[in-house]
């Protein structure tokens, strides 16, 4: 699974890459969102093996073209979080740190509604890894990838010749994941799941070549496994994301 999604999301990404590099006007986004990240896993009436908040680092770069017309660019990002000592339903005491990394394209079409607003739905493919640690003297690691289909639309408006609003938001389906569990020895599929993604904010034109950006960030992954589907993981992040845009 893990081979064949990252050759369908390297198939979108080279391609939107592609056509981006030989597109005029293409950006480079770098930044990072800075925030809170609840984490919940395998999370049941019972209880959860873990349930905890912790600070959120996750840098990104993205290549795009975002215009009137055919529009598109890939993204990929890391996943840190600080370690947080918790008390686990499962294991007790523990210590508790998330990681991982994304990689994704999409393609879509720009609409200009008027001299001001553009909107722009989006499709594209994204792979998903992270890995949960609980560490309490031995560890036990929970490792998770998965395939979405990511559907959205980007917002463009034009507020006055040096601010713009920008706004993103994607829903995006798992289509095929699994997840392994070190202890166990067993990796399960998961059975259902999607990810969400809010974004809302503005750039600043700085000069003809560079915009900087802030936006508010909402994410929400929730997924079943099929060992169990009763029980839920979440990861869900609020964040400031704070960015540069660099233009070709």
């Amino acid at each position: 699974m893990k081979r064949v999604a990252v050759s369908l999301v390297a198939v979108v990404l080279a391609g939107s890459l592609a056509w981006a590099g030989e597109a005029v006007g293409v950006n480079v986004d770098v930044g990072v969102d800075v925030g809170t990240q609840q984490v919940k896993m395998f999370e049941a009436s019972g209880g959860s093996a873990a349930d905890y908040s912790t600070v959120v680092f996750q840098p990104y770069v993205q290549v795009g073209k975002f215009d009137e017309g055919l529009s598109g660019g890939g993204r990929i990002r890391g996943l840190f979080t600080s370690d947080k000592d918790t008390d686990s339903d499962a294991f007790g005491d523990v210590t508790a740190s998330l990681s991982g990394w994304d990689i994704g394209g999409a393609v879509g079409w720009g609409f200009k509604v008027n001299d001001q607003v553009m909107v722009t739905p989006l499709l594209g493919l994204t792979y998903r890894s992270f890995s949960v640690e609980l560490s309490d003297g031995g560890s036990v690691n929970v490792d998770t990838t998965m395939l979405t289909v990511d559907l959205g639309a980007r917002l463009q408006a034009k507020l006055n010749d040096q601010l713009d609003f920008l706004g993103l938001l994607t829903i995006s389906p798992i289509v095929s994941g699994e997840q392994e569990v070190d202890v166990a020895d067993e990796t399960n599929d998961i059975t259902s799941g999607y990810v969400l993604e809010l974004r809302a904010g503005a750039a600043y034109h700085l000069n003809p070549k560079c915009d900087l950006g802030a936006a508010v960030v909402y994410e929400l992954l929730s997924e079943k496994v099929d060992w169990d589907p009763s029980t839920e993981d979440t990861l869900s992040k609020i964040a400031l994301q704070l960015g540069a845009t660099f233009k070709f």
